[in-house]
């Protein structure tokens, strides 16, 4: 979690991990102290968890993904 007081948030939603997320790496290049999923994150309506661990992965798995979570501390609801 970001250390002292957070002045500058970063939030995003309707995420679809099928496909490039290259706007991952512009909020990277705007240093916020936090970024929030603020909502969809992935796109993934299952009661199967398999399922949805394997569209996390998708996600997870990006290039771009790895840089965010790298540099900035992220929340999701």
């Amino acid at each position: 979690m970001p250390q002292g007081v957070v002045t500058k948030i970063a939030w995003g939603s309707c995420a679809n991990e099928n496909k490039p997320q290259p706007i991952l790496n512009t909020i990277v290049s705007k240093y916020p102290d936090i970024f929030i999923y603020w909502g969809d994150n992935v796109y993934c309506d299952t009661q199967y968890m398999d399922e949805m661990r394997n569209e996390y992965s998708k996600l997870s798995c990006k290039n771009e993904f790895q840089n965010l979570i790298s540099h900035i501390p992220v929340l999701a609801t």
